[in-house]
Parts: structure tokens; sequence; C-alpha cells
């Protein structure tokens, strides 16, 4: 391939708008794909995660063009690597970052030990014919400018329709969200939110938490049908869904240890769990946790790989992750998740219990829009920890900010708190999935809601909108709780238009400062600014010059400024089923030519066209 040619492709690439298909050949089969990043001293860039051993040949190598070779080492790469021609030799094991860098004349590359916080790239073998694909870029959207819904909370399943349900804020089966009569219809919540997170969708006991049958949508909280048409409508107002999922631990099938039927996940495959697939350590191997005599001993997979003192679930059995079978079976059942009951993303349920490099390699296997992972524990630094651990393809909920700025921060008049809090102030926001509340949380008499046990909605009133115009105001991919959306509706939409039309996202930067009764924000955004108020000497009630009141409140003003106009959020929402005329049963990476539509990719192959996950379009 002339370096001439390599060149203008690359630049065409960066012009308009995506990256060609370069990465790094292992022994002539392991590809592993790059992306582009900045560009450097007037070098294109291509990185690339690769897992290296010893006695490995490495090259450059263009997908799209099946050409491989080799170019000179920059003087400060890591020793281990010598080029031979058209290929290079490790001497040395282990993850390193290659950094193919382009400019006319120049071309070289760079090799170094991987990044803080990177996790290897997963090769596709393609002498066997796998070939990558060109849509997935990771679970944790750049620069996400998404706000998320929980749509439930403890109970909500409980009561008839129409009555209040659960704690009294609308019941959340499918068919009140097709109908509308709990507070806020799909039609809606698909309209003002871009990430609806749901409770588990497979069937079990404990609002979905104790899941028995991995493969069965038929549950307390409704039947198949109403789920598929219930993401259908979310999906037509410009939502995606994130599905709830509990790979920690499950019910068996039948009594303490009975999995003969499996679960059966179509094309993905059928799996019947054995001892084998249960850790060891689990309380079904314990006479004096109550399992019954001829369960005893059942389990035989490898210990629990989780953390501490809370990695085991004493409830139910814990599944081995460790195990190839047990990860084969969920990746089966993530896939089928995805692309068969067609949900968006993951919410993982209690990752104390396995280590979380499980969640990197589930999220790749299944490609999902986004994931954040449920791991309690308000120490940041303990977020950044587990975040590692998942190769930071993964969001988590900032229990750091909900316990800092929230319960000690404005619930308690320490307004000063709100300053530099939780995983943004750390640096991380793009990882940060804010809240206040949530089912764990709410009305559960454990000490954890935000004001105290009962007080949110009621006394705190003031105060818990304040905390809500802060996680719509911030950095972070901000979570609003059904019980505060359905009560506080208008307020809320107000909140999340000013943040639509400033543009602010999960890396927005922020200038603050906070004091005795007061905390003050400027948010920059992708089309201008929010201007955040907070507590009773921050002069909330005044308008900022050049800023526009989007609401204010007891305590609070959110003001916003654009650069360009927009509309309400409700009112630009796009139809993400539109054109979709079938979809496979799997995604798979189609080859041919690369066109740009309304700003998304698109692939060409003959009269055929193609999204980036491989499904047909219109």
């Amino acid at each position: 391939m002339k370096k001439t040619g390599l060149i203008l492709a690359a630049l065409l690439c960066s012009m308009i708008g995506w990256a060609q298909s370069y990465g790094i050949l292992v022994n002539g089969k392991m590809y592993y794909q790059g992306s582009m990043t900045d560009e450097f001293e007037g070098f294109v860039q291509y990185l690339a995660h690769v897992q290296v051993s010893n006695g490995d040949q490495l090259q450059l190598y263009d997908y799209d063009n099946k050409a491989a070779w080799a170019v000179d080492l920059n003087t400060y790469s890591v020793e281990g690597f010598t080029r031979d021609g058209d290929h290079y030799n490790a001497t040395v094991s282990g993850c390193y970052d290659f950094y193919i860098k382009l400019k006319y004349g120049a071309d070289e590359l760079y090799i170094g030990p991987a990044g803080a916080g990177v996790a290897c790239g997963e090769g596709v073998d393609i002498s066997k014919g796998e070939q990558p694909n060109p849509g997935y870029g990771g679970s944790v959207p750049a620069k996400c400018p998404d706000v998320m819904l929980q749509a439930f909370y403890w109970n909500s399943m409980e009561g008839k329709a129409g009555e209040g349900g659960g704690n009294g804020f609308g019941r959340t089966k499918w068919i009140d969200f097709l109908n509308g009569n709990n507070g806020s219809s799909a039609e809606e919540i698909g309209q003002w939110f871009d990430m609806i997170w749901f409770p588990p969708m497979s069937a079990g006991s404990g609002l979905g938490y104790h899941p028995s049958d991995y493969s069965s949508l038929s549950s307390d909280r409704g039947t198949k049908e109403k789920l598929t048409q219930m993401i259908e409508i979310i999906h037509k107002n410009g939502g995606r869904v994130i599905a709830d999922i509990v790979i920690n631990h499950g019910d068996a099938k039948s009594g303490w240890c009975g999995y003969a039927s499996g679960y059966n996940f179509g094309t993905y495959g059928k799996f019947v769990p054995d001892g084998s697939y249960i850790c060891r350590t689990d309380e079904v191997n314990n006479p004096a946790s109550g399992a019954p005599a001829e369960c005893v001993g059942f389990a035989t997979g490898n210990a629990d790989d989780g953390y501490g003192d809370e990695a085991n679930y004493a409830a139910s059995r814990d599944w081995d992750h460790t195990n190839e079978n047990v990860r084969n079976m969920f990746k089966a059942y993530l896939k089928w998740m995805r692309n068969v009951v067609k949900v968006d993303g993951f919410r993982y349920d209690y990752c104390k219990g396995y280590h979380n490099s499980h969640i990197n390699e589930y999220n790749k296997a299944a490609e999902a829009y986004f994931s954040v992972m449920e791991y309690w524990d308000g120490n940041v630094n303990t977020l950044q920890d587990r975040l590692n651990d998942a190769g930071w393809n993964t969001a988590t909920f900032d229990f750091a900010t909900k316990y800092t700025a929230f319960n000690d921060g404005i619930a308690a008049d320490n307004y000063w708190k709100l300053k530099g809090a939780g995983l943004p102030g750390a640096g991380k926001s793009r990882y940060a999935v804010t809240f206040i509340d949530s089912h764990d949380s709410f009305q559960r008499d454990n000490g954890n809601e935000f004001c105290g046990n009962g007080n949110s909605m009621g006394l705190c009133k003031d105060k818990l909108l304040q905390a809500n115009a802060y996680i719509l105001s911030m950095p972070g991919v901000p979570c609003v709780f059904w019980p505060h959306w359905v009560t506080y509706k208008e307020t809320i939409k107000k909140m999340i238009n000013a943040r639509y039309k400033a543009g602010v996202h999960s890396e927005s930067a922020v200038s603050d400062e906070a004091g005795d009764g007061f905390y003050k924000a400027t948010i920059t955004g992708t089309n201008g600014e929010i201007r955040l108020l907070l507590g009773p000497n921050s002069g909330y009630n005044s308008t900022p010059s050049g800023y526009t009141l989007a609401v204010k409140g007891n305590g609070y003003g959110v003001y916003y400024k654009m650069n360009s106009a927009r509309g309400d959020k409700n009112t630009e929402r796009k139809d993400l089923t539109q054109g979709i005329e079938e979809v496979s049963s799997q995604p798979s990476a189609v080859r041919g030519e690369k066109v740009l539509r309304d700003g998304q990719l698109f692939i060409q192959v003959g009269e055929q066209v193609f999204d980036a996950f491989g499904r047909r379009v219109k």
C-alpha cells in the first residue's frame, strides 16, 4: 500500500467523521482494532490496546484493504520489541498501547505500557473469518448528553392500576407504561429521557432480583408481549432501554439446586447449569444455612471472586464467573437481551459479588450502548478502583456524590460539600451516574434515604428539588428517580430542557465556588452554559446577566444561555426504529462503503444499506 494513499485516506477519515480500520495484527491472525485519537504534532493517530506474548510477531494492519506492513519504531517505545522487515518481534508479555502515527513521509509506531485504567482489547481471529464490529466503541459514550430515568421503585409492581401502586407513586408494570395510568407513559418518558432503566425483566422473585429463569420474560412485571411493545414505543420516541442485569446470583429453578430444564437463549445457545456453575463458598454447601441435605455439597465451582466479606450473597446461589461455561452462558443471555429483546444497555446489580473485570468482557460480547454497575461504596477511590477492574468500560452509580453532596451536603445545609464531590470532583465525570435515591434507599428504613427515612418527599421537598437541579446541571450522567419525576414532573422538565439547550454532557467543564449557605457553578456545554445557584445565600432569585431563567424555587435557580437556538427536548426527538427493515438474530459486521447520513455511520453493500451493527435499513 502506498504511503501517500494511506495518509490521504487517514486525512479524509478525519474530515468526514469516521475512522479507517487500522489496527495491529498478531501472528498473522488476531486483529486488534485501533480507534482514532487526538492529532498530535501533525500525526493522525490510531490507538490499539493489545495483549502480547513473548515470541509474537506483530504488524500494522489495514483491515479494509487487507494490507499488513511495518514502519519505524518511535525512539521512546518500550523495550522488548524490534522491527524485522515487515513485522515486529516481541520478547515480552503483557498489555501494551500501540499508537499508529501517520504523517506524510514520517509514519511511525509508538509502543508503551497500557495506560492506567485501560484493559487490553479483545482481538478477532480473521483467519476464521471473524470481523470487528465498526459500530462498537465501548459502553461509556464520551461526552454523553444523556439523562436517565429509573422507572420503578421498591414494591412499585404491587397494587391496582391507577391506585398508586407500591408506595403511592404509580404502579409500574409494563402495561401501566402502555396505558399511561401510572403518572407517565412510555411515550412521555421516551421523549424526555435518553435512557430508561427498568427492573429485571426475567422471571424471578423479589422484584426480579432473585432470577429463576433468565430466558423467560413472563414475570410479575408483565408478559413478554407487553414488554416488547413498551420497548418499541420508547424507541420510537427517542429513548433507549437499560435492563437491570442480575448475574451475581440466581435462584435455582426448583428448590435450592434444581436446574434440570436450564435456560434457552435460542440461536445464542441453551445452558443447563450443574454444580460446577456455583461457587463452592455458597451457603448451599453449609448444612447450617438450612440447605436441604440433598443439595449440601452441590456447589463445586471455584471460590467466589468478588470483593471482601460481601462477595457471597447469602440469599441465593452465587454464580462462579471464573468458570468459562458460566461466562459463556451470560454472554449468550446478554446478546439475547440486546438483539432479540432489543434493550440497549445494562445496569449490573450487586457488583461486589464478582470481580468487575467480567463486566468488561460481557459488555464487549453484547456491545452495550451504555453500562452502569452498582458497587455500593461511598469512597470515591474505591469506585475508581472498581472502574479500573472493569477496564473503564462501564460507568458506576456515584455513591460518593450521593453521600457527600446530598445526604451530608444539601440535606444538612452543608453546601460547601458540593464542590469537588464524588467522581466528577476526581476528574472521572464520564464514568459517574449521579443520583439522589433509588429503590434500595427510598423508604427502605436503612438509613440511606436523602434527608432521612421517609423525609425526602415530605419535609425535604425544597432540598430534593435543589438536589435534582444539581444532578441535571452538572457533568456525569444524571439519573432521575421515578417518585421524583411523577411528583415534580413540570419542574424537572424545565431542568432537563436547560441541560439540553446548553448542551451539557457527562464531561462538561465546571467553574464553581461554595461557602456558607451557597453553591454557585457555571457549567459549559456544547451549545452554551448553565448557571446553577443553590442555597439561601446563592442569589438564586436573581437572573445572571446574559442568562435566561429555566426554573427556580426555594433555594435553587437554574439559568442557561445558548449559542444557537434549540427547542424543548421532547420536540426534537428521533425515532430510533425509523428505517429499520429487519434485524438479524445477532449483530454482524458487514464490509462495504462507509457513508454518513444525518451524522450517522452506515455501510453500503451494493443496493443494500446497513447500520453500524449490521442491521439492514431502508
